[in-house]
């Protein structure tokens, strides 16, 4: 199956056609809502270097202003991710949170 990660790239409005020309040119499809074409959200999807149409995306964002765009790529291993652009910018965020069995009374 291999390893695979989770991505999220938005756009300011001003890079929404650039933005989806170069999706039209990977093959990668924006968000299925019609109303959010500032956003690419892929979920498992093998993101990796060997691959043309990730190295497209890397590339757009590479040749944007930082200022305009913020991508997350969160990987399966426990820190392994990258910011591109300004993601906070653009309400784009990793939430961490710890999970445990059973409920714990504080004292």
């Amino acid at each position: 199956m291999g390893y695979r990660s989770d991505v999220v790239i938005r756009v300011k409005p001003s890079l929404i056609d650039s933005f989806q020309a170069m999706l039209k040119e990977t093959g990668f499809d924006v968000c299925n809502d019609s109303s959010l074409p500032d956003r690419l959200v892929l979920n498992g999807v093998k993101w990796d270097d060997d691959r043309k149409d990730v190295n497209a995306v890397i590339a757009w964002m590479n040749n944007e202003d930082d200022l305009y765009f913020g991508c997350i790529i969160l990987g399966e291993e426990y820190g392994d991710r990258d910011e591109y652009g300004s993601p906070l910018d653009l309400d784009i965020y990793v939430n961490q949170q710890i999970e445990v069995e059973g409920i714990c009374e504080q004292h």
